[in-house]
């Protein structure tokens, strides 16, 4: 027993002494720099979007508990194809619809194409209709994305170039699209 006792001791001198011999060695070592992950694709997209998420959640805007709608795509376009001329704009009509982001086109003005139920419709949000200043403005037009459910606030019209439209007075994101759709 003494002679474990001693092998004992022993050993953990030894372990003592390399111990600070390693510590020794880390304090002549040059710092280690840490590598920023840079993330691509799928995985960025993806971190992207549920920052986006986190953010809303914060002001209690990310996944409303519901949104009403007064009509689907489907009957928007049937309603509106022909009472709205080209370039008008019925102010006095709000619908409220949601759909699906197929593409989108933002600058000065930002287009949305939307789908419901198979059926195109464009959605167009200008300073001029949009509720809300321009910072506003900017921060919601650059917050959706293709695949993202969105529900609109706005009135019916056609812009310029004849296409029916809705001009948002109020865009809601509904369900934001977590995965990169192919093209």
């Amino acid at each position: 027993v003494k002679e474990l006792q001693k092998q004992d001791k022993k050993d953990t001198e030894e372990y003592a002494e390399l111990v600070n011999k390693m510590k020794d060695l880390r304090s002549q070592m040059a710092p280690v720099k840490e590598k920023k992950v840079v993330l691509t694709g799928e995985a960025a997209y993806l971190a992207e979007r549920m920052a986006l998420i986190e953010k809303l959640g914060e002001k209690k805007d990310a996944y409303p508990h519901k949104f009403a709608t007064t009509c689907t795509v489907e009957e928007y376009v049937k309603k509106y194809a022909e009472a709205v001329g080209e370039g008008e704009r019925l102010d006095d009509k709000p619908e409220a619809i949601a759909g699906r982001i197929h593409s989108a086109r933002t600058g000065k003005t930002a287009f949305f194409d939307i789908i419901g139920n198979g059926v195109p419709c464009q959605v167009v949000m200008a300073p001029g209709v949009f509720e809300g200043d321009d910072a506003k403005f900017k921060e919601v037009s650059k917050m959706f994305r293709r695949g993202d459910i969105i529900g609109i606030n706005g009135v019916p019209g056609k812009s310029k170039t004849g296409e029916l439209s809705i001009f948002a007075k109020s865009l809601t994101l509904l369900t934001p699209c977590l995965k990169m759709l192919p093209t």
